[in-house]
């Protein structure tokens, strides 16, 4: 068994430098950010009626994050699809997001909005996408991924969140400003010390709960501004730990995921919650999630509590995407992989490209 305080162990079975992607987030949030405070956005951006981010995978998944974190003065849909749908027309912002610039539903969507006369931004490091927006005369972001040597989208989040709070930033759309992405920053490396590889698993929580997790079935519970986290959270631990994972929002869960913990009757034995708390959340979600836990208790279920110290709701935000990328890097290693190839999706997408 791979043991997490053996740093050869963990350097062995990382060959793509996962770890370096993760401690490289702040980083990555600050390129991005310096990066895009140069690209010109046309005025009558700034006067769009709705945002829609177009993206797969961990391409859309900044556009979750801000969408919880930040308030926000549009409404932000996130489209996972080839479609964007009604809502889209020259009124609305739409940016896509692929980190390769290749991703088909990303680039059916790019010319349906160019075709609805839609404001458009891209995010990507290259591709086709990249193509698309040069030949249209359309403003984008291409980065050069220098803190993510895994080169995997999941763990380069630190771009796609930057850059597209920056553009939003840009479009007077969200508070955002040098300061705030300093800080961010900061926090981030200072948790570094807390979770990173160093500090032993007798005192490193991320490694505690990814070594207990082996061989089970995990389920996020998150809120309000953890929302976002929450989808990471389990994305992560599908792709990095290759653990099968889900994600539950407060206070939806409480009106139907309970009855479901009546079957099958082993459940005990292989599920395991990992509960999101704040010391922010409004008074009636804290009284949700403790009653839902005592609930869990009482079918045997363990659980765990991931609680953010950041005195900010953005901080703690930041702070727990840190965390869960640790506890799903952790698990990897546990399940004796290399956490960063993810071979049956590479498969299918083989498979797709012959049918075309």
């Amino acid at each position: 068994m791979v043991e997490l305080d053996n740093l050869g162990q963990i350097k062995a079975l990382d060959t793509s430098n996962l770890l370096g992607s993760i401690v490289g987030l702040p980083d990555q949030i600050e390129q991005a950010w310096q990066e895009v405070q140069k690209i010109e956005v046309p005025e009558d951006y700034c006067r769009v009626k709705n945002i829609v981010v177009a993206g797969m995978g961990g391409s859309a998944l900044g556009a979750d994050f801000l969408r919880s974190v930040f308030p926000l003065d549009l409404p932000l849909e996130t489209v996972r699809e080839y479609k964007l749908g009604h809502a889209v027309n020259h009124n609305s912002l739409v940016i896509l997001s692929s980190y390769s610039g290749d991703t088909e539903e990303t680039l059916a969507c790019a010319q349906e909005a160019s075709n609805a006369g839609s404001k458009v931004i891209g995010i990507s490091t290259g591709g086709k996408l990249i193509d698309f927006l040069q030949q249209k005369g359309l403003p984008y972001y291409q980065f050069v991924p220098n803190f993510n040597p895994c080169g995997q989208p999941r763990a380069g989040l630190g771009y796609s969140i930057a850059a597209l709070g920056a553009f939003l930033q840009k479009c007077k759309i969200i508070n955002l400003d040098d300061d705030r992405i300093k800080e961010i920053a900061s926090h981030l490396r200072v948790l570094t010390g807390d979770l990173g590889v160093e500090k032993p698993l007798s005192e490193n929580k991320a490694k505690k709960i990814a070594s207990f997790l082996k061989e089970r079935v995990v389920v996020i519970v998150g809120a309000e501004f953890l929302s976002g986290n929450a989808h990471i959270f389990a994305n992560q631990l599908n792709e990095t730990a290759k653990t099968l994972a889900f994600y539950f929002i407060l206070p939806e869960l409480n009106h139907h995921l309970m009855e479901g913990l009546e079957n099958p009757k082993n459940l005990k034995d292989n599920l395991t919650f990992i509960f999101l708390k704040s010391s922010v959340y409004k008074d009636r979600i804290k009284k949700r999630m403790e009653i839902t836990q005592e609930i869990i208790s009482e079918k045997r279920i363990t659980y765990f509590d991931y609680e953010p110290t950041g005195l900010t709701e953005v901080l703690q935000a930041f702070e727990a995407l840190a965390f869960s990328s640790y506890v799903s890097f952790y698990l990897g290693i546990v399940n004796g992989i290399d956490p960063t190839p993810t071979p049956w999706i590479k498969l299918f997408k083989e498979k797709l490209s012959e049918s075309v």
